[in-house]
């Protein structure tokens, strides 16, 4: 072959070289293989792995060492005074007022509670802050002081601070024995007004007392009365004197010794025998009154006598402990109070057969009539006086139990906190 027929050749392979480089190449790595078999689809690009970041370390917050409540009683289940913090005014549930001038036990509870601050908010919390005594009336009631304790209570119970929140340190920064004491006397506050009322009708009845009452029993009545006047006062201070407690014993001895005179008084007085003059029934008319009159007055002699000592029993009530007693005590006022109710059936009969035996050959049939109609209805007045007497008793003593059961219902108290100091304490 001839050196230019070979020439032509040159051309022709070097583009068959080119079209094979091209054919040949390897795809870019953003290009698709071509072999279907080795394809793999991309994934759509919410579904493309992410690198998975190890999670930020956790640094434990620090634990607030303070209580959330303080709880006095003789368990954690079953808080006579429960002391708390509050956020705002919203925590609050409706409470019932104590008497405006018991002042005096809101001075008493201030100091006692300068060591709770401290336990409860933090020491260095400035403003103003609010705290709430909530004191549980029916266990303070029941209880005497013995063996209370107190709890610094967490989330999950009683919290887990002894070393700071021991019994022993609480109970010296608190003062259980006093605070207790306290809290007794704002219960018993909330009989001051029933207790007035009390005191006020016994001082009428005083002042009406029938002048057949021998000095010896007026002075036991109105001695007693004076006393529970002084106890009055005290509470109102906010004191509830122990030794006052045991003079109430000595005023239900004096008390029944002038009733069960009385009530024998009453019965002698009905039961006299009229004295008919063998000329006419005038006399023996005025007599029969008299002695009706008499009876009245010692009836009301005897209701001031059941009511002194029913106020001498609320009074009783107010101390802590001793139920039975209280029980007892209530049971022997109401029994007193229906034998006195009973004077009156009892005696009525009597009287106006004795009335109805009143004759005189002296006197016409009209004037006779007259006049025992005119005793006959003023018996009956008489009795119904009594009647009336009794039932008002009765109520007296279904007053005080519906006092006493709405007091058995929590006190609660607003303290307000400043700088972690009590600076004021408030009933709401």
């Amino acid at each position: 072959m001839s050196e230019v027929n070979f020439l032509w050749l040159i051309p022709v392979v070097i583009l068959l070289l080119v079209a094979t480089l091209f054919l040949i190449r390897r795809p870019s790595p953003k290009e698709p293989i071509p072999n279907e078999d080795l394809a793999i689809s991309p994934l759509p690009p919410s579904t493309v792995p992410q690198l998975i970041q190890p999670p930020p370390m956790l640094v434990p917050e620090p634990q607030d060492s303070r209580p959330s409540a303080i709880v006095i009683g003789t368990s954690s289940d079953a808080p006579m005074i429960t002391i708390r913090p509050l956020s705002s005014l919203g925590q609050l549930e409706p409470m019932a007022p104590l008497d405006p001038e018991s002042k005096g036990t809101i001075d008493r509870l201030s100091p006692l509670l300068q060591a709770v601050p401290g336990l409860l908010l933090a020491q260095e919390a400035a403003g103003r802050q609010l705290m709430e005594v909530v004191v549980d009336g029916t266990l303070v009631a029941a209880a005497d002081g013995n063996g209370l304790r107190a709890f610094a209570m967490g989330p999950n119970g009683i919290a887990e601070h002894a070393r700071l929140f021991d019994a022993g340190t609480l109970t010296h920064a608190i003062n259980v024995t006093a605070l207790w004491h306290v809290a007794s006397v704002l219960v018993a506050q909330k009989h001051l007004a029933d207790i007035s009322r009390k005191l006020e009708g016994i001082q009428k009845g005083i002042d009406g007392i029938s002048q057949f009452l021998d000095n010896q029993r007026r002075t036991r009545i109105t001695s007693t009365y004076k006393y529970l006047l002084q106890i009055h006062s005290a509470l109102r201070s906010g004191e509830l004197s122990q030794a006052a407690r045991g003079e109430l014993e000595s005023c239900e001895r004096s008390l029944i010794e002038v009733q069960d005179h009385l009530m024998v008084e009453y019965e002698q007085k009905a039961s006299e025998s009229i004295q008919v003059g063998r000329w006419g029934t005038k006399k023996a008319c005025l007599g029969v009154e008299s002695r009706l009159i008499q009876l009245d007055q010692v009836a009301r002699d005897i209701a001031v006598c059941i009511e002194t000592r029913t106020a001498a029993w609320v009074i009783l009530s107010l101390y802590p402990g001793n139920s039975q007693q209280k029980i007892a005590r209530r049971e022997s006022i109401e029994a007193s109070i229906s034998a006195f109710e009973a004077l009156g059936p009892a005696n009525r009969s009597k009287l106006e057969s004795e009335i109805a035996s009143i004759n005189s050959v002296w006197n016409r049939r009209k004037t006779l009539e007259f006049r025992r109609a005119r005793l006959g209805a003023r018996c009956i007045n008489s009795t119904d006086q009594l009647s009336v007497l009794s039932a008002r008793a009765f109520e007296q003593i279904r007053q005080s139990d519906r006092v006493m059961l709405r007091a058995s219902s929590p006190t609660r108290l607003l303290a307000h906190v400043e700088d972690g100091a009590i600076v004021a304490i408030e009933p709401r």
